[in-house]
Order: structure tokens, then C-alpha cells, then sequence
């Protein structure tokens, strides 16, 4: 079984509650929930579409809720992996590469990288190696994410010539 650094062992059939509140882990509440704050608030400073923002959020989420449920892990770190992605993709790999004048926002980007690259070092010490590699493969997701957010913002405003 995958252990936290909390000492405990994942729980093989986690409740809801055991899932958002790291199975009592007080430690992994305050990194986790920051970094959901942090990096919700540097998606919304980086003016995505609101559609995008909400089903985004909510598609992440439940992405969380699911994985956990059938895999027996605990935690929001799926969340915020992936919304770096989503963030990542749109300042620096977009064709829509944005160029933010908002001192907010470029300071919110930073904070939200720099403190997600901590906490994935964290992690690398602190827990399992697959851990690792479940926010990695978050961040991509959050990549892919953002691309297909882009594709169909860009297809729904996009008027087709006959």
C-alpha cells in the first residue's frame, strides 16, 4: 500500500472525506489547499473564458474524486498539478502565447510555479515514486487540458465561411 509521509497507510476504500482531508494529515492539508487557492486564482488573473474556468475546475475535480476512489489514494494534488499545466501550456506553448500585463498575474504565475515545483520535490522525498509520477502525468493532463480549451474557444468563435 502507498504510505503519506503522515506516517499512515493509504486508505483502500477511501470516504470523500478521507479524500479531501488527506485522511487527517494536517501537513498536506495546508501544502495542498494553498496551492489550490493559489493556482485557482492565477488560472481566473490569467482571464480564461469563465465556461472554461468553471468546467475546467469541475472536470479536474471530479477527476480527483474518481481516481482516488478507484485506486484507493488520498488528496487534491491532481487538482493543482494539472492547473499548472493548463497555465504552463497557455503562457508558454500556446499559439495564443499570451502576453499578460497584469503585474497580478505574472506574480501569480510565478508564485504558482515556484511553489508547485516545491511541493513536487517534497513529495519526491517524502512519499512513493509513484506519487511523482501521478503529478507529472497531472501536469501534462492539465497541458492537453488547456489545448483542447483553446481549440474549442477557438472553434466556437471561429465563423465558417460557405
Amino acid at each position: 500500500r502507498t504510505k503519506m509521509s503522515c506516517g499512515k497507510p493509504c486508505p483502500s476504500h477511501p470516504t470523500l472525506l478521507q479524500i479531501f482531508s488527506y485522511d487527517d494529515c494536517a501537513t498536506y492539508i495546508y501544502i495542498n489547499y494553498t496551492l489550490v487557492a493559489i493556482l485557482q486564482t492565477s488560472i481566473v488573473s490569467h482571464g480564461y473564458a469563465r465556461k472554461t474556468v468553471i468546467s475546467t475546475t469541475f472536470y479536474l475535480w471530479l477527476f480527483q474524486i474518481i481516481l482516488c476512489l478507484c485506486v484507493g489514494c488520498v488528496g487534491v494534488s491532481v487538482v493543482w498539478s494539472s492547473q499548472l499545466g493548463m497555465l504552463y501550456h497557455l503562457r508558454n506553448l500556446s499559439v495564443f502565447r499570451l502576453q499578460v500585463s497584469s503585474n497580478l498575474a505574472n506574480g501569480l504565475y510565478l508564485i504558482s510555479f515556484v511553489g508547485t515545483i516545491a511541493a513536487w520535490i517534497y513529495y519526491a522525498f517524502v512519499d512513493d515514486a509513484l506519487t511523482t509520477v501521478a503529478h507529472l502525468a497531472a501536469f501534462a493532463m492539465g497541458v492537453v487540458l488547456d489545448r483542447i480549451a483553446n481549440h474549442y474557444n477557438e472553434l466556437r468563435t471561429t465563423k465558417r465561411v460557405d
